[in-house]
């Protein structure tokens, strides 16, 4: 038996939408060879579930197994041929019957070479050659027990082929990828130019006054109030955000005028220590 499939992560929901997508790539041009313009309609590529120890999957009897170096495995259903011939000459499936492939050689033909290069496809996502056989004890004991289960089916429902995708190869390529576009960095500007065009606000703390409360509720208007800073001591400047935290003292200056304005010019790039 297999080791188990080395892994980094086990598999999520989301795994099965990448697995459907690298069974779609890896037989799109098998669609296109055989199918032309309508190969992406004329086959249907869907992801079933994901298959554990605990919900394993089975591999009918009846199918043709075949297995990858990578641990790929698919399966294609008796009837597959004769389905496929009959969608690649664009007729029901009924215009042939089940016994047709062995009395019209050409339809047989068409059938199996359709099979033959579908499992081409599937193997061109592996390493190296696929094994294929019936479903002997052997293919059974090394028959994956984790990975995404999909089907590949014709328009009317009809299962043609199992695939199970294994966890290894998922994790490897089914990882999701971005365009060239959404890899591209964008600029980063430096942290000096980044904060430089952040708004801030700048205060100038005068001073205090102490007064009660009775000469609070009197005061009227012509009344002098005297802080307690002398008319040439340095003034605080401060700065705070716009969320109007509190600010801190960046640097002392004196009081000036500019036009009809106050100013500050500053004394220092430096705070007071008192401050």
């Amino acid at each position: 038996m297999k080791p188990a499939p080395q892994r980094w992560r086990p598999l999520a929901q989301f795994d099965l939408e990448h697995a459907r997508m690298l069974i779609g790539q890896v037989i799109a041009p098998w669609l296109k060879d055989w199918f032309g313009a309508r190969g992406a309609q004329a086959l249907d590529v869907r992801a079933v579930r994901l298959i554990s120890a605990d919900a394993p999957y089975d591999f009918a009897r009846a199918m043709r197994v075949s297995q990858s170096e990578s641990s790929l495995w698919w399966a294609l259903q008796r009837d597959a041929p004769r389905l496929l011939a009959a969608l690649a000459l664009d007729l029901p499936a009924t215009s042939f019957p089940r016994a047709a492939n062995e009395a019209v050689p050409a339809v047989r033909a068409l059938g199996q070479r359709m099979v033959a290069e579908l499992s081409r496809a599937l193997a061109s996502l592996c390493e190296g050659p696929a094994e294929a056989g019936p479903l002997t004890p052997s293919f059974k004991d090394t028959a994956p027990r984790e990975g995404v289960l999909l089907s590949i089916a014709a328009p009317c429902g009809s299962e043609l082929c199992a695939v199970v995708c294994p966890p290894s190869l998922l994790c490897e390529r089914c990882a999701p990828r971005r365009d060239d576009h959404s890899r591209r960095r964008h600029s980063v500007d430096s942290r000096h130019d980044a904060l430089s065009s952040t708004p801030v606000a700048l205060h100038a703390r005068l001073g205090q006054a102490q007064i009660t409360l009775d000469q609070l509720l009197g005061l009227a208007p012509g009344d002098v109030i005297t802080v307690n800073r002398k008319l040439h001591e340095p003034v605080d400047l401060l700065v705070s955000s716009s969320d109007r935290t509190a600010g801190r003292s960046i640097a002392p200056g004196r009081l000036g005028r500019t036009g009809t304005a106050l100013s500050i010019q500053l004394d220092s790039n430096t705070a007071q220590e008192n401050a």
